[in-house]
């Protein structure tokens, strides 16, 4: 099964253009405190994009008993035993979405523009592929312009825009952007983006 190739395989380490060297690793129950420092110290401001309130220690607990590799990947990059990022990909086993995936992906503030959220949504692509999966989908905030421009940089593209349709922690409404691409599209964008820089310096463990 594909769950189980990427739980004995999927295990990078990583130097980022900083020089930081960065584990990456599945997403695991004994990730609950790491998991629950990383939200903490993470801006406010980027907290207020995510869908559920990641300081409450009951949201991490539901994320890791409904932990289920049939529907979905969580991934995290760790570097001097605290974690610096987080990525997941969503998936529909059976029905109308099953080929497609959503990814979700968050980094902490001293590690941006060092390559780590390309590297990481690199990585969602490359098990993607394993799943077999034809189409990525992102739901984003209009706001949210930094990760809007790294998807565009992979070459997703804005295939909708809902009106109104988030309401963030504060109540507040906001449009919902969803940008999508192919994974056959993804492959050739890979090998001229910034990230075919960083891949350069990973190591298999």
């Amino acid at each position: 099964m594909a769950s189980e190739m990427v739980n004995t395989r999927f295990l990078k380490v990583v130097t980022l253009k900083n020089g930081l060297r960065v584990v990456v690793r599945p997403f695991s129950a004994d990730d609950r405190g790491k998991i629950l420092d990383y939200f903490l110290l993470l801006p406010a401001e980027d907290r207020a994009w995510m869908r559920e309130d990641v300081t409450d220690p009951s949201v991490i607990d539901k994320w890791i008993a409904n932990l289920d590799q049939a529907r979905s990947m969580a991934i995290v990059a760790e570097a001097d035993d605290r974690i610096v990022g987080d990525a997941t990909l969503y998936m529909w086993p059976h029905g109308w979405h099953r080929h497609i995936g959503e990814i979700r992906l968050s980094v902490d503030s001293a590690q941006r523009k060092n390559g780590l959220g390309m590297m990481l949504l690199s990585e969602l692509f490359s098990l993607a592929l394993q799943f077999d999966l034809d189409k990525l989908a992102a739901q984003v905030m209009r706001e949210q312009e930094q990760a809007i421009a790294m998807l565009e940089r992979l070459g997703f593209h804005k295939e909708a825009e809902l009106k109104g349709h988030i309401m963030d922690l504060q109540g507040r409404k906001h449009d919902m952007i969803i940008l999508t691409n192919f994974v056959s599209v993804l492959w050739e964008h890979l090998h001229d983006s910034e990230y075919d820089q960083v891949r350069l310096n990973q190591m298999e463990d």
